[in-house]
């Protein structure tokens, strides 16, 4: 055997070793739900097709314990598809496989190219045309993306990841109609998922406490990256600034010493009050990916990965300002959050948070899969559960797909009677 060949079969190996990969190829299953919500390329295991389904030296298959998570790990599939390519000549997983890489480093330009090559093949199916739509979704061509979308939908009317993301995409566009009749074909499939059923929920007009944890956590963490660049330049989203200069005339420095920022997200309560040197700052996200970008900003004493409610019954910790900026958005229910601020809340706490508003119903589960609330209930709530009114504040809180009108009211604990 030449030193040549030698080398090759060496670096097949490295590649297959760094990659984790092994088997033979795996028939996707449909049922698999893991990551199935996201609209962005996040992809599951069902997303990894085989590079090859013809008989090559290296065939890398289907992870059987996790995706690439990283860039390396991004880069090391590229390494492996070219080097097949160059070796075995084009075929359609080898170009489906370096498209997925390509789009999972933000390189959508050329997913495309590599995409638009693999379904020129009679094999390609399903999956190669779900990962082109995806490109278009994230190079913003809607229509290509919906289009895309519904050809990956009729070769395998069970391709419930892409039943998901083309509902999600209809919502995008403000077809209800059609977005609310693909979730019913994708709840036909997995009548369990509980994004699927939260928003067959908001498009039928169903009322729900609130949104699933497993839904906001998909949602936030596939957009954590994006997140500040898209409030800024598309929504012109500017709530935790605007709290910050309504918090003025109650809060001064020092007067404050411990801050818990409900839904922290990225940070941008963090970074508003930064200048108040505020001693404890204590961020609550479902997000991990979200929670990785604010620790970034080094504007937090502690970050903690959870449900805030969970956080508020079950903290020690005792706090005189609390912040929710479009965090009550995702709950229906307003009594049993404001009764955990309660709980952990100092004599004369402070709470300031947005909501969109409802001009009728108390509570309203839009189409959006956002709750919004009546400016009477929001009141009665906090009075109830031992809040008084500061302050208000009616405002658009964002421009998205529309303005958004909503408002930020101020609330303090009221004194033991």
């Amino acid at each position: 055997m030449s030193h040549k060949n030698k080398s090759k079969k060496k670096i097949r190996r490295d590649i297959a070793r760094k990659l984790k990969l092994r088997g033979k190829c795996k028939k996707k299953n449909p049922s698999d739900s893991k990551g199935l919500f996201n609209q962005t390329p996040f992809p599951t295991e069902a997303d990894i097709m085989s590079i090859s389904r013809h008989q090559q030296t290296m065939k890398i298959n289907e992870y059987s314990s996790k995706t690439p998570s990283s860039k390396k790990d991004w880069c090391n599939m590229i390494e492996a598809c070219e080097l097949q390519l160059r070796e075995n000549g084009p075929n359609c997983p080898l170009y489906n496989n370096l498209g997925l890489a390509r789009l999972n480093l933000g390189e959508h330009d050329k997913a495309e190219v590599a995409l638009l090559k693999a379904i020129q093949f009679k094999e390609a199916d399903s999956i190669t045309f779900f990962n082109l739509g995806l490109v278009y979704k994230a190079q913003k061509r809607l229509s290509l993306a919906r289009d895309t979308y519904q050809h990956a939908i009729k070769l395998d009317p069970n391709n419930f990841k892409c039943l998901v993301n083309l509902s999600n995409l209809l919502l995008g566009l403000r077809d209800y109609d059609g977005a609310l009749n693909t979730y019913r074909q994708a709840h036909k499939i997995q009548p369990n998922h509980p994004n699927t059923n939260f928003m067959l929920a908001a498009l039928e007009g169903r009322y729900v406490s609130q949104a699933p944890q497993q839904f906001v956590r998909d949602l936030f963490d596939q957009y954590a990256a994006t997140f500040e660049q898209h409030l800024q330049d598309d929504l012109n989203y500017e709530v935790p600034s605007v709290i910050r200069h309504m918090m003025d005339r109650y809060l001064t420095n020092g007067s404050v010493e411990s801050l818990l920022d409900l839904g922290c997200g990225t940070g941008l309560v963090g970074c508003a009050f930064a200048d108040h040197h505020i001693k404890l700052v204590v961020g609550v996200d479902l997000s991990p990916k979200m929670l990785e970008q604010a620790r970034i900003k080094d504007c937090y004493s502690e970050l903690h990965t959870g449900d805030l409610l969970h956080f508020l019954q079950q903290t020690k910790l005792r706090f005189d300002f609390f912040v929710a900026a479009d965090v009550f958005i995702y709950i229906g229910d307003l009594k049993p959050v404001l009764t955990g601020m309660r709980r952990c809340a100092k004599a004369g706490a402070i709470v300031a948070f947005s909501f969109e508003c409802s001009s009728a119903k108390e509570i309203q589960l839009r189409h959006t899969g956002r709750f919004a609330h009546n400016h009477k209930y929001v009141c009665q709530v906090a009075t109830e559960t031992g809040w008084q009114l500061l302050d208000q504040k009616q405002l658009v809180l964002r421009n998205q797909r529309g303005i958004v009108d909503g408002s930020i009211v101020v609330l303090r604990l009221r004194p033991p009677q």
